[in-house]
């Protein structure tokens, strides 16, 4: 009987020497883009007007006033108002505070005055304690994972990614903004990254996940990267299972140190529908997840609760695995897409935007501890168990 060998595998943010190595690479990011000028993006952008414009260091709403104003002009009338038509367009507001604390507190540059940079930090704390009493922090982590990679011949990796809420009313919450969102477009659209070859739809499909971020410090996207090397091409199916436990073993390893969950949690398990090869596969893939969190957590720490697979047409969630996934794949086995290529580049390309993505040394890296890409210490190689 042949199975896939289960390896420990080590997250690039797994270590305080590779924090603090990715958060000064981060940090001499900003400093070498605002000395040369350089603004393409919107972490860029915020950057630019934290330095320029002292008063928005303590205000987000000034920030994204000023931010508008010098980036987006076009989309402010002569009344100085802008529309709400234009609000799909322009940056969302939560993005904007997004990368201001990164840049602030991971970064230390442009700092709040010290009694608001104070007020932030009780509010962070007391969101924090709120999120424990609801059972929102150490509760049910349900977990939406797709594959990308597998076939394609020119592919050095195959790509597992994933989308993690934190507790079921988070769940609840981003099931009521997908709903409101179609229902605001009369959209009853699937999304499939493969399939999308118009840039309307690109747009149409990055508006759609920006959903899945509203509520960033309540989710995760964790990816884990294997090298297809050595994977004999008629185990590659098995692989990719073997693929899927790996990711939750390593991802809870990984969350538990950012500290952005906290024990004990129990888990659910949903990948993307595989009709031939599922019904073997899934029972599979739930024991070796059984097995690792046996290896790995104590009891009290991880409980694995259900395992299985989702049908896309009818969840959100697993779409929106499906596009970050295949974003992923595109930056990490082609390269930096060209924003304006085709549909897919210039949906991956923003997609990298929105999570930070930077290519350092043939790796895929994040700026932000919500969206983690994990490579194997080892990779999965198949071995003879009598």
């Amino acid at each position: 009987m042949e199975e896939i060998k289960l390896n420990n595998v080590e997250s690039e943010s797994s270590s305080d020497d590779d924090n603090k190595a990715k958060t000064e690479r981060g940090r001499q990011r900003v400093l070498s883009h605002l000395a040369a000028g350089k603004i393409t993006n919107l972490p860029d952008q915020v950057a630019h007007i934290l330095n320029h414009f002292p008063g928005t260091r303590n205000s987000d709403k000034k920030l994204a006033i000023q931010l508008i104003k010098l980036f987006y002009p076009g989309y402010i009338d002569q009344q100085g108002k802008v529309s709400i038509d234009a609000l799909e367009e322009l940056p969302k507001l939560y993005d904007m505070q997004r990368h201001r604390a990164k840049i602030q507190n991971d970064y230390g540059l442009f700092l709040a005055d010290p009694d608001v940079h104070a007020f932030r930090k009780k509010l962070s704390q007391k969101a924090r304690e709120t999120l424990v009493s609801e059972g929102r922090i150490a509760s049910n982590l349900r977990i939406f994972a797709d594959e990308s990679g597998k076939s394609g011949k020119n592919d050095k990796f195959i790509i597992i990614g994933s989308i993690w809420i934190y507790g079921k009313k988070d769940w609840e919450f981003l099931e009521h903004r997908f709903r409101d969102w179609r229902y605001a477009r009369d959209s009853k659209r699937e999304f499939h990254f493969n399939k999308i070859s118009q840039h309307e739809v690109a747009k149409e499909a990055l508006s759609f996940f920006r959903e899945a971020l509203f509520q960033s410090q309540l989710t995760s996207f964790i990816t884990l990267a294997i090298e297809r090397l050595g994977i004999p091409q008629g185990r590659m199916s098995s692989a990719v299972y073997e693929a899927f436990a790996e990711l939750v073993i390593s991802g809870i390893q990984a969350e538990f140190n950012a500290r952005r969950i906290t024990p004990p949690v129990s888990l659910q398990v949903h990948k993307d529908a595989d009709p031939d090869t599922d019904v073997l596969e899934v029972t599979k893939m739930e024991r070796r997840i059984e097995e690792g969190i046996q290896a790995v957590f104590s009891n009290q720490e991880a409980r694995l609760e259900k395992v299985g697979s989702l049908d896309s047409a009818g969840f959100d969630l697993i779409q929106v695995a499906d596009i970050f996934t295949s974003s992923v794949n595109r930056w990490i086995n082609i390269g930096v897409p060209n924003p304006d290529g085709n549909a897919k580049d210039y949906l991956a390309h923003e997609i990298g935007n929105l999570m930070g993505f930077e290519l350092s040394n043939g790796k895929l890296i994040t700026s932000g501890d919500f969206c983690k890409i994990i490579y194997p210490s080892e990779q999965l190689r198949t071995v003879n168990v009598q």
